[in-house]
């Protein structure tokens, strides 16, 4: 099902499809000062973007050598905030570089869960991911010393997700970012 939406913040139209696990495509119009377009946070445009980024920072990649970690990252609905639906992607590292992204739930090494809004702020970098994850606000299952030993190269992530102009559902689309 595609519906058109009027952002809340402006009057432009973007156009989204829903999948079974998220938005699939959700290329939205972007930032008028830089031309860029905004990727709703978790769509699959997104997660390929994010494969290539990362994929291409000299700094993660050394950072991230010799990992080898399945991952699934689930942002929770917040219906009282305008993001009525779970959204739940995933991705693996082979040799520290992203080998692959999904929609959807597989079984991981890792799953990182927490509300929309939580990594909304993370991505705003309101709270950085190991706070995040020792005040419980973002929750883990998986090896959690194996997490934690590799904080360097989430904290070097995040940083990367951060220059994806992104644009975020509901009353966070104010915070929507303009990449780099």
């Amino acid at each position: 099902m595609s519906s058109w939406t009027r952002g809340s913040t402006s009057r432009r139209r973007t156009w989204r499809t829903w999948m079974p696990f998220g938005w699939k495509g959700a290329i939205c119009p972007g930032n008028e000062e830089t031309g860029r377009k905004r990727m709703k946070l978790a769509s699959l445009a997104y997660m390929e973007e994010v494969k290539k980024r990362s994929n291409a920072d000299p700094q993660y990649l050394e950072l991230a050598r010799g990992l080898n970690a399945s991952y699934t990252l689930v942002l929770e609905p917040e219906p009282d905030k305008g993001v009525p639906d779970q959204i739940v992607v995933g991705f693996d590292n082979v040799d520290g570089k992203i080998n692959e992204v999904w929609l959807g739930e597989r079984p991981t090494d890792f799953t990182l869960s927490a509300p929309y809004g939580v990594w909304v702020d993370i991505l705003r970098g309101k709270m950085g991911p190991t706070k995040a994850i020792a005040s419980r606000k973002l929750r883990t299952k998986g090896p959690f010393l194996q997490l934690l030993q590799g904080a360097n190269r989430i904290v070097r992530w995040v940083e990367i997700l951060r220059t994806i102009p992104t644009e975020f559902e509901g009353e966070y689309a104010k915070y929507n970012l303009p990449g780099q």
